[in-house]
């Protein structure tokens, strides 16, 4: 009897890569997106996009930009549904969620946690994200610093990669052009602009004058809608005055009809005189006599006076307590400053601390001086970044 044969040799299928599963999701979801059946399509994304961090760098730079425009595109066509489209598509606790992600700038920090880190996100990705919070984000602050945080983030500017130096270009100009005139910030747009290293002369030019003619289109848009304003107000108003007096003439005309008396042959009825009630008068005029009365000044004169004693006692004893607590705390305060004084650096160390107190407490309460002190700080780290990178240049050269 002949042996049986050897067993086939198992062939395992190859272990696909991720930016072979990363094309195969996209694909999917994008026919899906197509068909609008968009949550499907984002659940096929999901797990590229919520995989462990610096995953998705493993991808090729196109293969990523096209996730993530697939992405947003899917997050922004959620944020433009009604709320019963929204509702029906994603459900009624999922869709508001959705829409709460985008207009607080959650997705930004999914975008940050996908890639790694801050820096490491692709300059087309932070252009869609950019336009995406201007789009549906109310507060544009949100938008504002997580720009701001890229600039600062961001690992080399100076590279001499033309596309990445063009995006660069573009999240430039919309963080100067749309999201600084959002936030009221013109002064620091163009100040901004004057010390960017990614925009040249000419196109700081007109930068400049863009911001002008904007600044004034939203003057003006403002002042035509305060005069809508006031106009729909006197409308209202006098609607309303025209309801009242209307409203008066009605509740009028039947009392009239009502007062108007009915003659009958001529006759006129008679007025019943007016007789005045005397006991009235009479109680009156004995109030008034037992005022005028020596006994009843007196005796009203007398509880005045025990009132006016009392009230003063209680502030007779009141006031020494305070006044010698006062007194001493005063005393020990001034003690100490003129022993400090005469010591020789009293002076000048007592002035400068008041001095340095004045000034944190004035910067610690005015907002403005904040955020113009982190926006300095910002420029002059994109100066330094970019006098360092020159430097770096010409010693290779």
């Amino acid at each position: 009897m002949a042996p049986p044969p050897p067993p086939a040799p198992v062939v395992q299928a190859p272990r696909k890569t991720p930016s072979q599963i990363a094309s195969k999701a996209y694909k999917n979801s994008t026919n899906l997106f197509l068909t609008r059946r968009l949550g499907e399509a984002m659940q096929g994304l999901l797990p590229i996009i919520d995989a462990e961090p610096g995953a998705l760098n493993q991808c090729p730079k196109a293969l990523r930009i096209k996730l993530w425009s697939l992405y947003l595109a899917i997050m922004d066509a959620a944020a433009k549904m009604t709320p019963s489209e929204g509702k029906a598509m994603w459900g009624a606790q999922e869709w508001p969620q959705l829409v709460a992600r985008i207009r607080s700038g959650e997705v930004w920090e999914e975008a940050n946690r996908s890639y790694g880190d801050e820096g490491r996100v692709d300059p087309e990705v932070i252009v869609t994200l950019a336009t995406l919070l201007l789009s549906h984000c109310p507060d544009q602050s949100v938008t504002q610093k997580r720009i701001e945080a890229f600039i600062g983030a961001m690992p080399n500017l100076q590279d001499e990669d033309p596309k990445s130096m063009l995006q660069r270009q573009k999240i430039t100009e919309i963080y100067i052009l749309h999201v600084l005139p959002r936030v009221g910030e013109w002064e620091y747009a163009k100040e901004f602009a004057q010390f960017s290293p990614d925009i040249d002369e000419d196109q700081k030019e007109a930068i400049y004058n863009a911001l002008d003619a904007l600044k004034k289109d939203m003057e003006e848009a403002e002042l035509h809608s305060q005069e809508l304003e006031r106009q729909r107000d006197a409308e209202l108003e006098w609607e309303r005055r025209q309801a009242e007096e209307e409203a008066k003439k009605a509740r009028q005309s039947p009392t009239r009809s009502r007062s108007r008396p009915t003659r009958r042959d001529g006759s006129v009825k008679p007025r019943a005189p007016s007789v005045r009630a005397p006991s009235v008068r009479a109680s009156s005029v004995h109030r008034a006599a037992g005022e005028l009365s020596p006994k009843g000044k007196s005796k009203r004169m007398s509880m005045s006076k025990d009132q006016n004693s009392a009230v003063t006692a209680k502030k007779v004893a009141r006031k020494p307590k305070e006044q010698s607590s006062l007194m001493n705390n005063s005393t020990a305060l001034l003690g100490r400053l003129q022993n400090y004084i005469k010591t020789p650096s009293g002076p000048l160390a007592l002035l400068r601390a008041f001095l340095m107190i004045a000034m944190v407490a004035w910067m610690s309460s005015n907002k403005k001086v904040r955020e113009r002190v982190r926006k300095l700080l910002i420029l002059c780290w994109m100066k330094l970044a970019r006098t360092v990178g020159m430097g770096m240049k010409v010693t290779y050269i």
